[in-house]
């Protein structure tokens, strides 16, 4: 499966670390720039009356106990390129990555609980949706899944997949053959080109490199190898 990961180049004091290491963030949903994501409506019941604030605690609490990576589809989303992508001067990382099969590395950290939440983590797509998913807090079928794969519907041009980690939220390696081309924002200062070359040279991996180019006759940009 290719998935792609918009990242900032300048704004970024991580990224060339991250790239150099095999890293990707997982991070806590209230770090997210949605303020709805992975945040589902209390289901109102007549069982058992639960109050606002109740319900609230207990939906925070699953926020707190998760990590999300997000990736797209899409390498050539103009609007992405402006928002997670330092206006057109950042970068777009090209990762393949097999089906079904683990995209981190686990933890050395990991104790056995999580070691079992977190056997397949793996990218999962995003749905899209004009009402917010509902936490019934007395089914025992409750399907948290789809609290975190589940955004509304004008973030659908982001084309989102995501994979999320239980009990645990940070830094974790990824195999470095799954990062296999990098494209540079047309913006990409000459400065930071060069910069990103030496980089991708020191890789364990290949990593093939590319640009953004801005085309002449239509809102499209193209992307070519360098």
């Amino acid at each position: 499966m290719r998935l792609y990961k918009y990242c900032p180049w300048n704004s970024n004091k991580h990224i060339k670390a991250n790239l150099k290491n095999s890293i990707l963030y997982f991070q806590k949903p209230e770090l997210l720039n949605d303020p709805f994501d992975v945040f589902p409506a209390a289901q109102k019941t007549k069982k058992i009356s639960v109050s606002d604030d109740l319900s609230a605690a207990i939906i925070q609490n699953v926020r707190n106990n998760i990590g999300v990576c997000c990736f797209t589809t899409d390498p050539q989303n103009l609007v992405m390129w402006a928002h997670y992508a330092d206006k057109h001067s950042g970068l777009c990382l090209s990762f393949d990555f097999p089906d079904n099969k683990n995209i981190i590395n686990p933890s050395p950290n990991w104790n056995n609980i999580q070691r079992k939440a977190n056997i397949s983590v793996t990218p999962q797509i995003v749905t899209y949706a004009k009402t917010r998913p509902k936490m019934d807090f007395y089914s025992d079928s409750t399907n948290f899944t789809n609290f975190f794969l589940t955004k509304y519907e004008a973030w659908k041009y982001e084309q989102e997949y995501r994979a999320f980690i239980v009990e645990d939220y940070g830094e974790f390696n990824y195999p470095p053959a799954y990062l296999t081309g990098i494209i540079a924002g047309c913006k990409m200062a000459d400065k930071d080109l060069a910069e990103l070359r030496e980089l991708i040279k020191d890789l364990s991996c290949p990593v093939d490199l590319f640009m953004t180019i801005p085309e002449h006759n239509a809102f499209r940009l193209d992307i070519e190898k360098i």
